[in-house]
């Protein structure tokens, strides 16, 4: 495929006399690149989150909590080339993830969004995605190939995605480019950003007991801690105040 970027008119690229069809997007090492590349790529990853859900779901929707987490975090968390996508357009996608948690925990569909994350043991998705972004840069800017590290310094100055993503970390930390060369060296900008995230998602305390009798419910629910008193119909009245009241 020949991509054609902005309306930059160029002779066809032919190949052994063949003339290469020209194209506005395409994909490379799995990965749309080109006009609406964030919308195909978070179209494609929803599809992958679905159908991984949708299997958990069938096969395991009855085990505990912690084999749920487990299972989750080790089947549908690899959100590929998710550095590369545009971090300030997340929302469709999030409230999608939210969604399927809500799912395969058996949790209400109302259930406040500020619950989802911490019942997974997880940062909020955002922030997720936004320390791989900071992994990956630091690794842009620390690699031995000097053409990577050029574009990773050409991308400083750039209206990229990768130039928009690094400004949203700097936004995070409060932070100028200055203040960037002193954590790239030794690849502590990752824990620097890190331990901001961790500063600005400190939750209620009223939050920490709700979460605790949440999880107690799921696994009563599943059969994995036994409240004799307490009926299914009864669990489910209880969940659907706790979680979305």
């Amino acid at each position: 495929v020949s991509m054609v970027l902005g309306h930059v008119l160029c002779a066809p690229v032919t190949l052994h006399g063949d003339v290469i069809p020209r194209a506005s997007q395409a994909i490379h090492l799995g990965h749309y690149i080109g006009k609406n590349a964030h919308q195909a790529n978070t179209n494609k990853a929803k599809s992958e989150l679905c159908s991984r859900i949708n299997a958990l779901v069938f096969r395991f929707k009855h085990c505990s909590l912690n084999v749920i987490r487990h299972l989750f975090c080790t089947y549908c968390t690899s959100y590929y080339g998710c550095p590369l996508w545009d971090h300030s357009a997340l929302d469709s996608y999030s409230t999608f993830w939210r969604k399927c948690i809500r799912r395969i925990l058996g949790l209400p569909p109302r259930t406040h969004s500020r619950f989802i994350a911490p019942l997974l043991n997880k940062p909020d998705l955002k922030t997720q995605f936004h320390l791989r972004f900071a992994n990956f840069i630091s690794s842009c800017f620390n690699s031995s190939n000097e053409l990577l590290k050029a574009c990773a310094l050409s991308s400083l100055n750039s209206h990229s995605t990768v130039a928009n993503n690094l400004r949203i970390v700097l936004s995070i930390l409060r932070m100028d480019y200055d203040g960037l060369t002193l954590l790239l060296p030794d690849n502590s900008l990752k824990d620097a950003l890190r331990t901001k995230c961790q500063q600005n998602e400190l939750q209620n305390p009223e939050d920490d007991i709700v979460i605790a009798v949440i999880e107690e419910l799921i696994d009563i629910k599943n059969g994995h801690l036994h409240l004799a008193p307490l009926l299914n119909r009864g669990i489910t009245e209880l969940l659907h105040a706790l979680c979305a009241e």
